[in-house]
């Protein structure tokens, strides 16, 4: 397994632990997709994990520093009257799960930096909203055995 997808894995795990029960405000942990596009009523409450790109400046094949972005998007039912409400309980629980934990995921990542929040503007007429966190992962591979 890479690093990345050990990273994505233990990014994975903390968004599963996201329920009302573990001291959450929401359930959103209740089904965790990794790169799933398309989402209907049936998959909610959820996260989707997506991942961005990554970059280095390092030009060292077996110490190369990479900086990865993984968006964390959660999605929920909500009054459609205050989408906004349940949209920032997501981002405050998307944070706890990242940051209340070990932020060098088992010492696999040098940094985990938070890079800020979205919620986005709801549909007329539905009752869901999708509020997200961006995090900047830094951590070092070999490009040859990655």
């Amino acid at each position: 397994m890479s690093k990345a997808s050990a990273i994505a894995v233990e990014i994975t795990s903390r968004m599963q632990g996201i329920s009302i029960a573990n001291g959450y405000a929401t359930d959103i942990g209740a089904r965790v997709y990794r790169g799933k596009l398309r989402l209907d009523e049936t998959n909610l409450p959820c996260v989707v994990i997506v991942e961005g790109d990554d970059d280095s400046g390092s030009q060292q094949i077996r110490n190369c520093r990479t900086e990865a972005i993984y968006m964390l998007e959660g999605h929920a039912i909500c009054d459609p009257d205050n989408p906004n409400d349940v949209g920032h309980l997501i981002v405050a629980d998307l944070k706890k799960a990242i940051f209340s934990g070990d932020i060098t995921f088992n010492k696999t990542v040098l940094e985990c930096r938070y890079a800020g929040r979205s919620i986005e503007p709801r549909e007329a007429g539905l009752s869901l909203v999708a509020a997200s966190i961006e995090i900047a992962v830094s951590f070092v591979e070999n490009l040859a055995a990655p």
